[in-house]
């Protein structure tokens, strides 16, 4: 083969292997993790085929822990958050696995991540985000 077609070649293999990669990653099972975020007061997660967002509030601090979904948006090159919301607080009472689940709906194909905080009153902390996914 002459140079060009080598170059050509690897390049298409090269590109074969990134979309089976990318392919795999956003195929996950209803129930695997896609994406999750801890804090020093809670753990959010975002599960299955994008529709279930968690997030679990570690103590009784006064202290509750919040989580969103945000999407990307590539007309304005930015995150925008979601109608996709999670809050726990253990002052509260909740089921025997301490999480708090909600269901929303995220387009597949979406890339989107989980922002998450804290909050008490009307104070915010310890605000982080999550590597960014597909749902």
């Amino acid at each position: 083969m002459t140079r060009n077609r080598w170059k050509a070649f690897g390049t298409a293999l090269f590109s074969a292997v990134l979309v089976a990669a990318l392919s795999g990653s956003a195929s996950a099972d209803p129930g695997d993790d896609i994406l999750t975020r801890e804090n020093y007061f809670g753990e959010s997660e975002f599960q299955g085929d994008g529709e279930h967002l968690g997030c679990l509030d570690f103590a009784a601090d006064g202290w509750g822990t919040r989580a969103a979904i945000e999407e990307w948006h590539t007309g304005t090159n930015s995150w925008q958050e979601t109608t996709l919301r999670c809050f726990d607080d253990t002052s509260q009472p909740s089921d025997s696995s301490d999480w708090t689940w909600v269901n929303g709906s995220i387009k597949d194909g979406t890339i989107v991540r989980i922002h998450q905080w804290s909050s008490k009153g009307s104070s915010i902390t310890a605000s982080v985000y999550s590597e960014s996914g597909v749902a």
